[in-house]
Formats: structure tokens, C-alpha cells, sequence
């Protein structure tokens, strides 16, 4: 594949999350915490694993931290792009995460 492929694909990549839309605010809020989740969990597995002793931290806790990296692409585009309908969407599925954290897992 050429290079100039390459650049036009991630140009069109990144014009599509400069939307101000609701529905991308929410596939962010959900995509986001779960690949977050995933990272975290493995990390933390490959970490144990050459040390050799069980970290402290709790499944809920992983959780918690999976949220916690909403933050960053909320304060992106409430304040940054200034994509209300974009940060609503994220802000609105980070409370129903920590709704449900609360609910289910504290």
C-alpha cells in the first residue's frame, strides 16, 4: 500500500471523530473503557507473572480504573473541540458506568 494511502485513510479517521453527534460520544464512552479494561487487566497479569507475587488490586478496581480514562477524551472534546453532544455522550455513559459500579460491584 502506498504512503499516500496510508495519510488519506488516517485523515478520513480523523475527520470522523471530529463530529459533534451523540452516537459517536457513546460508542467512545462504551469502545474506550473496554479495550482500557483489557490493556489494564493484561498489564497487570504480565506484571504478576515476573514478579512472581499477586498485586493487590481487585477486579473492581480495574474497573474503576477502565473508567477513569473517559476523562481524558471527555476534557478533549467538551473543552478542546467544544463538541457538546460529543462530551454528553461520553459524560453520560461514564455515569451510568459508575451507577453501575456502585449497584453491582461495591
Amino acid at each position: 500500500m502506498s504512503r499516500s494511502k496510508n495519510l488519506n485513510r488516517l485523515i478520513i479517521m480523523g475527520s470522523y471523530f471530529k463530529r459533534d453527534s451523540y452516537l459517536l460520544g457513546g460508542a467512545i464512552g462504551i469502545v474506550l473503557p473496554a479495550v482500557a479494561l483489557v490493556i489494564v487487566a493484561a498489564l497487570f497479569r504480565f506484571m504478576e507473572q515476573i514478579v512472581g507475587t499477586p498485586f493487590a488490586f481487585e477486579k473492581k478496581h480495574l474497573f474503576l480504573l477502565s473508567i477513569m480514562i473517559n476523562l481524558f477524551p471527555l476534557r478533549v472534546y467538551l473543552v478542546r473541540f467544544k463538541y457538546d453532544k460529543t462530551g454528553r455522550g461520553i459524560l453520560a455513559l461514564t455515569f451510568l458506568y459508575v451507577i453501575a459500579f456502585f449497584l453491582f460491584l461495591h
